[in-house]
C-alpha cells in the first residue's frame, strides 16, 4: 500500500515538494496552519512562481488535497515540515517558524507517522528534536531557485539524517524516496 504523505508548511520548499510527491503517485496533503495559504492554493493560485510549477499542480491536483486543520495530519504516515527559513540580512536564520510548526503538529500525528525535517537547520538542530519515540529524520534539501519542479521531480539523490543510520529507513519513508529512482544515503544527522 502506498505512503500517505503530508507536507506541512506551503512556502517554496512545502509546495514544490508537495507537488512533486503527487506527480510520483501519491496522494498528498498539503498543509498549513494560515486558511488563506490554503484557500488560495486549494483554488489553483500558487503563491510560488517556478518554471514548470503551475503545470505539474493542474496535473497532480487529484493526488493534493488541502487543510489547515492540524488534525487532518493523523492519517499521513509520513510528514514533511518543509517551510522556508527566513534569514536575517548576516545570514542568521530565524528556526521559530519550523519550531512552532512542530510543536502545532506533533499532537495530531498519528502513532505511526514519521517526522522528516526538510528545512534547512543547523547541525545540533535534528537530534535536539528526536527525543521521543516517534521516528524523526532530516533530508538534506537541494531546491535551487527557477529549477525547483527539476530538482524536487529528478532529484540526483537523497541525503538522510538519522539516529541510526546502519537501520533500515522506516517503510513508508524507503517506499516514498525509491519512487523517485535515485541512490539513498542515510547518514547521522550532524553529518
Amino acid at each position: 500500500m502506498s505512503p500517505k504523505l503530508a507536507y506541512v508548511g506551503m512556502t517554496h520548499l512545502g509546495l514544490c515538494s508537495a507537488v512533486a510527491a503527487a506527480s510520483k503517485g501519491f496522494s498528498t496533503l498539503c498543509f498549513d496552519p494560515d486558511p488563506t495559504r490554503i484557500a488560495t492554493i486549494k483554488a489553483g493560485t500558487l503563491p510560488v512562481v517556478e518554471p514548470g510549477l503551475d503545470d505539474l499542480f493542474a496535473a497532480n491536483t487529484k493526488r493534493l488535497s488541502y487543510s489547515a486543520d492540524p488534525a487532518s495530519l493523523f492519517d499521513a504516515d509520513l510528514v514533511y515540515v518543509a517551510p522556508d527559513v527566513p534569514t536575517d540580512d548576516d545570514g542568521g536564520s530565524d528556526l521559530g517558524p519550523i519550531r512552532d510548526l512542530l510543536s502545532l503538529i506533533e499532537p495530531h500525528l498519528g502513532p505511526d507517522a514519521i517526522t522528516v525535517v526538510l528545512s534547512q537547520v543547523p547541525p545540533g538542530f535534528s537530534r535536539a528534536h528526536a527525543l521521543t519515540d516517534r521516528p524523526f529524520f532530516y533530508q538534506v534539501e537541494t531546491l535551487v531557485f527557477g529549477r525547483a519542479v527539476e530538482r524536487a521531480t529528478e532529484p540526483e539523490r537523497f541525503i538522510v539524517g538519522c539516529a541510526n543510520p546502519e537501520a533500515p529507513l522506516p517503510g513508508a519513508m524507503a517506499a516514498y524516496l525509491d519512487a523517485f529512482g535515485c541512490p539513498v544515503l542515510p547518514m547521522r544527522y550532524e553529518s
